[in-house]
């Protein structure tokens, strides 16, 4: 006779911001497992965007054997049913992510089109001459940046590209 596998279980709780307390998610997992009789292994708290990208997870984890039940909307991929309709939820929502960046793209290059500049605001040539001064002096991009209170990456793209030396044996 085939020895049962022994059913674990780890509570799987979703942010989408770093100060967002899961614990009520947590609450609620905790008490539908312990309804359904699932011994509770481990608590997994994840804080990441709604790219399908990064749930492609999930699909690996079926062909591991690992079931996944999502409580607020009853769908349980442990069950073929189950396993269908989340098939079909992603490739709708894969979809629907895929229009919605072809929407901002055509968005974007119609803006463009009728001269609006898309992304941050130039900086003005007193800041440019600011950034330039300290690095010929030695400072780091870090240091300017700190100095002038802007981001790292915008005294990157004003600074003079540093040359380095390159020798060659030959």
């Amino acid at each position: 006779m085939a020895r049962a596998r022994e059913l674990r279980t780890t509570v799987y709780a979703r942010g989408w911001t770093l100060d967002q307390d899961p614990e009520m998610q947590l609450r609620e997992l905790r008490a539908y497992a312990k309804h359904r009789g699932f011994p509770i292994t481990d608590d997994f708290i994840d804080y990441v965007t709604g790219a399908t990208a990064e749930r492609r997870q999930l699909e690996e984890f079926g062909h591991l054997g690992v079931g996944f039940i999502w409580i607020t909307e009853h769908l349980d991929t442990s069950s073929p049913i189950g396993k269908a309709i989340f098939t079909v939820i992603s490739v709708i929502t894969e979809g629907e992510r895929s229009l919605i960046s072809e929407r901002v793209r055509v968005g974007i290059a119609k803006a463009r089109a009728n001269g609006t500049r898309h992304g941050r605001p130039r900086i003005d040539d007193r800041t440019v001459q600011e950034i330039q001064r300290p690095q010929r002096q030695g400072q780091s991009l870090h240091q300017i940046a700190k100095q002038l209170d802007i981001s790292h990456h915008t005294v990157a793209n004003y600074a003079p590209q540093r040359r380095h030396n390159t020798r060659c044996n030959s």
